[in-house]
């Protein structure tokens, strides 16, 4: 069947925000957010695509004459473009049955995933939910903040394979056995996302990507990481280091040093947990079938937004890393 039948499809078997969200279970899993949640950020996504249209077209040119949106058009409210690209961003489907899901031709689809991920990221960035990018940015942000406790770790996703040698040998992970490109976060005891570094090769170690980024951590901080951290220390001035003993080669850990381990892994639940709310969107837990790592490199910016965004409604709350590690 042709991209130009399915988008013949009658208008109620296409996907529309009024008519989703009225199911909230179903609308939870096909955007990552409840209803009230949408709405919130919807204020900011509607304030960015209307300045936006109001002084350019939709390819970009500045525009000659006032815009007013078409009721007959594809996605004519607000709403359902930012239905439109949440959902492809949570599920990831193919192009084609995206394209037949919303009415449209898969070019459209393509364009539409592609203008309105802008306008998303900007929202975001309106609502302060995206981490920060730089060395320099994350400590203006830390200056004012009483967080103590960071946590880093490394997050790995999938991506097509290269038709060129030498990048595929670059991007190849040898820990998860595919082409992969990673990034490596910093969040807090709150669970929000403070930093992310730059996409890496899969080849490219943990510690090393940590060490190329440079960050900066308020004076007297705690950083709890893994041993694939071993040998890493944030920049700043008397932080410590928290992490697990790894055991000898050829010998046993002491008793002692399985039960600190232990404590140690009760407090890095919450970074594993991070991990989980990034990988709620398949566009980074799936394979990403995009190509350009400009898209790629945003995809996991906007997952990390998301996170942050849904601890505003739904924070997350964990006994102190103090009491579980009895200090």
């Amino acid at each position: 069947m042709s991209s130009k039948t399915l988008n013949k499809l009658p208008l109620e078997a296409m996907l529309k925000y009024k008519k989703i969200k009225s199911n909230e279970t179903q609308f939870l899993s096909l955007t990552s957010l409840y209803v009230n949640e949408f709405e919130a950020l919807l204020v900011d996504f509607h304030a960015v695509w209307d300045s936006q249209m109001r002084y350019f077209t939709f390819g970009g040119k500045e525009r000659l004459r006032e815009y007013s949106e078409k009721k007959n058009g594809l996605l004519p409210d607000t709403a359902d473009k930012l239905f439109f690209i949440l959902y492809y961003l949570k599920n990831q489907p193919l192009q084609e049955a995206l394209a037949a899901s919303f009415g449209m031709t898969q070019p459209q689809a393509n364009t539409y995933i592609h203008k309105y991920r802008q306008v998303l990221h900007k929202a975001l960035d309106m609502q302060g939910c995206l981490p920060a990018r730089s060395a320099d940015s994350l400590k203006k942000r830390l200056v004012h903040s009483d967080e103590s406790d960071f946590y880093t770790d490394a997050v790995e996703r999938a991506i097509p394979r290269s038709t060129d040698w030498e990048t595929q040998k670059e991007n190849y992970s040898g820990k998860k056995k595919m082409h992969t490109q990673k990034n490596t976060v910093f969040s807090g005891s709150d669970s929000k996302i403070y930093y992310l570094s730059d996409s890496y090769e899969g080849k490219t170690h943990d510690k090393k990507i940590n060490e190329i980024e440079q960050v900066e951590l308020p004076e007297n901080s705690r950083c709890f990481q893994d041993t694939g951290f071993l040998g890493y220390s944030p920049e700043g001035e008397n932080i410590e280091i928290v992490m697990p003993t790894k055991k000898p080669k050829g010998k046993e850990l002491t008793k002692d040093q399985k039960e600190e381990n232990t404590r140690i892994a009760r407090v890095r639940v919450k970074v594993e947990h991070v991990m989980s709310g990034i990988k709620r969107l398949r566009v980074i837990k799936d394979k990403i079938r995009v190509f350009a790592n400009n898209f790629r490199d945003q995809a996991m910016e906007i997952a990390c937004a998301l996170h942050n965004f849904r601890l505003i409604f739904r924070p997350w709350e964990y006994p102190s890393a103090d009491k579980i590690l009895q200090r």
